[in-house]
């Protein structure tokens, strides 16, 4: 798919869909947004909980709204 013409594929929003894409190594990019809240009592899972270790390499940084944080994280070839 990454091969043929057209907008990148995105995955927003799908917790299950993303552990499973970098599980299988299909992920180019990984585009975290950073909400300016701690959920400590309230908050329901480890977002990553269960996944093989990854070394992320960080490609960009943006704050919008002067408030949230966009990071941009890009997978190293395991070894």
């Amino acid at each position: 798919m990454k091969a043929k013409p057209g907008d990148p594929l995105r995955v927003i929003g799908s917790l299950s869909l993303v552990r499973s894409l970098l599980r299988l190594g299909l992920v180019d990019r990984l585009r975290i947004m950073v909400f300016p809240q701690i959920l400590g009592e309230t908050g329901e899972e480890p977002f990553l909980a269960g996944l093989p270790d990854i070394n992320l390499r960080l490609g960009v940084t943006q704050v919008l709204d002067q408030r949230l944080g966009l990071l941009e994280y890009l997978p190293e070839a395991p070894g």
